[in-house]
């Protein structure tokens, strides 16, 4: 019995040590100012579709895990061989493997690689898909998040990389809508994946004056299911697959996001057939005010949505649809329904005055607010490292 005592002081003395070792960012977290959500507002019309090349468009996955980490993550089944080799039975064009806190460099030798990982480590999946990073960063917050510790993560790792995604914003409430309101700096947000859809959280951002792209991606971590795979993708307009060719044009808005329907228990033959039907954006132009689609196909439905997700006019059974945008409308984005029950959802048309929308950041930091956090959360700490310390030493002379 003393000897099961010791061992149960000694684990509970290890794991409050571990928990006191995950508490250390927070302590030197800043404290932001988040300016108030302002809708896009401005005389001029910005369109990232204008003039693109309907031929250009590629098909893309960047949310796939491969064994890593001696299996211990999610993804332990899948082999970049057969990554590779499922993608490109659907004829994916880019397959991006956004490994956990890991840069995959299967295909670092080819000029289509490109750098990607999946970042965070936290309880509640606050995670993020980098492009073009260099080196992983280990940057994170194990327990809760606020939006300052979102803003921080999100800051970090745009200073280190070409494009900053929020992955899964739905999943776990990793992302409440109340923090897109505030967060700004990151380049687009996954609202299509396998765990969930964000469309929500999507027009929260947009409605709050933050120009956010629209990206889907499987997240598959078994690729022998095909329930898991090909049930959404990214088209990217790039003439080139080049790495770094694809990288711009997602930093640049090029993409649209796309739910291919599928039905669970659909065989591979299947899921090949639909994706061979998905079908093409052929125009999304402006012309003065008014925005015009153009498919390749007809669709059931054109949907033009604006502020707060509002749907604003809708189009039946047409291959071509257009909507003149209205001196109150801050934003307005095309949704596609097709009769296969494939959905496009296509980046704003948003107006702005001065410069064109970006991803800059738009918190500043608090520097009192952040000095007084830092004092109470280190005296805090301290003084928890102090209780800890004590209740230890004193167990121990008790063994």
């Amino acid at each position: 019995m003393k000897f099961f005592r010791i061992l149960v002081k000694a684990f509970l003395w290890v794991f409050t040590i571990v928990i006191m070792l995950l508490l250390i960012p927070y302590l030197f977290n800043p404290v932001y100012d988040f300016p108030e959500p302002e809708p896009f507002t401005g005389g001029k019309l910005y369109n990232p579709y204008q003039n693109l090349n309907p031929t250009h468009w590629q098909k893309g996955n960047f949310q796939v895990q491969s064994r890593i980490w001696g299996g211990i993550t999610d993804g332990r089944k899948n082999t970049n061989e057969m990554i590779d080799s499922t993608y490109k039975f659907l004829d994916y064009d880019i397959i991006g493997t956004s490994d956990y806190m890991q840069i995959n460099l299967y295909h670092e030798n080819k000029p289509t690689f490109i750098s990607i990982y999946e970042h965070g480590w936290s309880i509640f999946k606050v995670h993020q898909i980098v492009l073009g990073a260099d080196e992983v960063n280990w940057l994170d917050y194990f327990f809760w998040q606020t939006p300052n510790q979102k803003q921080k993560v999100i800051n970090t790792l745009r200073k280190e990389a070409d494009v900053v995604i929020l992955a899964h914003p739905c999943l776990r409430n990793g992302y409440e809508t109340s923090d897109l309101k505030k967060l700004s700096g990151y380049n687009a947000m996954e609202i299509l994946n396998f765990y969930c859809e964000s469309v929500y959280h999507w027009d929260t951002a947009l409605s709050s004056g933050h120009y956010v792209a629209a990206i889907g991606n499987d997240d598959v971590h078994d690729i022998t299911n095909p329930d898991e795979v090909g049930q959404y993708c990214t088209y990217i307009n790039t003439a080139s697959l080049h790495g770094d060719s694809v990288v711009d044009a997602i930093d640049r808005n090029r993409t649209y996001a796309v739910n291919v329907f599928r039905y669970l228990g659909d065989d591979w033959e299947t899921r090949k057939e639909k994706h061979n039907n998905i079908g093409r954006l052929e125009e999304a132009r402006l012309y003065g005010d008014t925005l015009k689609i153009t498919l390749d196909r007809k669709a059931s439905r054109i949907k033009f949505i604006g502020q707060e997700g509002e749907i604003k006019k809708e189009v039946m059974d047409q291959e071509i649809g257009s909507y003149i945008i209205q001196a109150e409308d801050t934003y307005i984005r095309t949704e596609i329904h097709f009769p296969n029950m494939n959905v496009f959802y296509l980046n704003p048309v948003v107006r702005y005055e001065t410069h064109t929308p970006g991803s800059e950041v738009k918190a500043k930091i608090n520097y009192t607010k952040t000095w007084i956090y830092r004092m109470f959360a280190i005296m805090i700490y301290l003084f928890l490292a102090f209780l800890l310390i004590r209740w230890g030493w004193k167990s121990l002379k008790k063994a």
